[in-house]
């Protein structure tokens, strides 16, 4: 996955400018209905969860819960310093959860770079159904491989898919080891199999310029995969398609995937780079979006987004928007959300202080019209948003903290009116004794 400026620089100011909050301690978690995480919709008497929101500071996590309503059910519900059973390995700084994980009543994290773990919660009962580790970062020395997970899709009882984003380089690893590919676990046993989608027909070539020499030459860019959507027995990934060391990014790609054959292709994204988010679209069961981040620091040259309508097995690009022919707009290159077929949300963060304000808004792809929501000053980050069409509500984590970084915001709700626009509601502070900023907000 492409990294961006917040995964750096927000460990550096963490671990440089002053002491960071002591892991949360762990505490019993509550138990709920046994339709807690179905889509209940919002006037349904079940009071179990529906969201989660993720909250980090790069070097601990907590995990909160929310109803369908947009209520606080469970904060701070699993958090860095957990230790139940079944938690074999703690939480890291750097989790995330599925664009939609197809297992209702489940709770399932992905604990990404270095530590490559898949944990799977019940819940109605709030079990560990246990973890799975995805790579080898545990390995000693050369032998170490992180894997990267991406997200995770389960298919039936016995198949769930997770990207892997990293290649391994190394010219003896197993086959099983190779990461840049999905990699299928049965989710009874939280076992790798060994089966695996390979990506790698998909990778490229990219020019760069050379550090040491200033000559400009070209690289092996590899296909990295990242968030995807299932379209029936089709499925679109998102593609980073980025060097090694990330120093060059390829052109714009997705992979479309048959689910029940493996075969790949590619599905280019014309003027566009660095495409590897990809998820659906409320009202519309054919069409999937793709949001492109662009090559820093320059994004406005490659960011922007495509809506893709899947077929028959086969993907096609029916709208986009490109950041470099609306130069009156801001140069949005992360945080995309899906509100409808013809609305899409995205963020363009400023992270460090001297930057341009973090905004987020929406972009209409018939108009090309960009409306800022919110707005936060660099520094404050906008995260992973997201829409319930059923409710209307538009749920944005804002990280903005103070000088003592300890949180300013939350998660900051909008509702959409009849009319399409959007109005904030409320502010909701998750984590609140941890003092971790809210950083994304999924689906149960």
């Amino acid at each position: 996955m492409r990294k961006s400026r917040r995964t750096w620089i927000a460990p550096l100011v963490c671990l440089t400018l002053l002491a960071c909050d002591d892991e949360p301690e762990s505490k019993s978690r509550p138990q709920f209905e046994a339709d807690a995480g179905a889509d209940a919709g919002p006037d349904s008497d079940s009071r179990g969860p529906a969201y989660a929101v993720i909250s980090s500071d790069f070097a601990a996590t907590s995990v909160s819960l929310l109803a369908a309503d947009g209520d606080i059910v469970a904060d701070d519900y699993l958090n860095s310093g957990s230790t139940e059973t079944g938690l074999v390995t703690a939480l890291s700084g750097d989790v995330e959860m599925p664009t939609r994980s197809g297992e209702p009543g489940v709770l399932v994290l992905l604990d990404r770079f270095k530590t490559d773990v898949v944990t799977r919660v019940e819940l109605s009962s709030g079990d560990v159904l246990g973890q799975v580790q995805v790579g080898d970062s545990a390995a000693d020395g050369d032998d170490a491989f992180t894997a990267n997970p991406q997200d995770y899709l389960r298919v039936d009882a016995t198949t769930a898919w997770i990207a892997r984003s990293e290649p391994n380089l190394k010219p003896d690893a197993a086959e099983a080891n190779l990461g840049n590919d999905l990699i299928r676990i049965d989710p009874r046993t939280m076992e790798r199999t060994e089966d695996r989608i390979d990506l790698s027909p998909l990778n490229g070539r990219a020019s760069r310029v050379d550090p040491m020499t200033g000559a400009e030459e070209e690289v092996d860019v590899y296909a990295r995969p990242g968030r995807f959507a299932r379209v029936g027995d089709t499925l679109i990934v998102g593609l980073a398609r980025s060097a090694f060391d990330f120093s060059a990014v390829g052109s714009g790609l997705v992979a479309v995937v048959n689910l029940k054959t493996k075969a790949i292709g590619g599905l280019e994204i014309e003027d566009l780079q660095g495409c590897n988010y990809v998820s659906p679209i409320p009202g519309a069961n054919d069409r999937v979006l793709v949001g492109c981040g662009g090559v820093y620091p320059t994004p406005r040259d490659s960011a922007g987004i495509a809506i893709l309508r899947v077929s028959n097995g086969k993907a096609s690009v029916v709208k986009s928007w490109k950041a470099k022919e609306h130069e009156d707009a801001p140069a949005v290159s992360e945080g995309y959300v899906a509100i409808d077929p013809n609305t899409v949300g995205a963020t363009l963060n400023g992270f460090v202080p001297g930057d341009s304000d973090s905004v987020f808004g929406t972009i209409d792809l018939e108009s090309g019209d960009f409306t800022t929501l919110l707005s936060t000053p660099a520094g404050g980050t906008f995260g992973t948003p997201l829409y319930d069409a059923e409710s209307g509500k538009l749920f944005v984590p804002d990280s903005s903290v103070d000088g003592d970084l300890r949180p300013t915001a939350g998660v900051r709700v909008l509702e959409r009116s009849d009319d399409g626009a959007f109005e904030e509601t409320n502010v909701l502070e998750v984590a609140k004794d941890t003092g971790l900023p809210a950083r994304h907000v999924f689906r149960l």
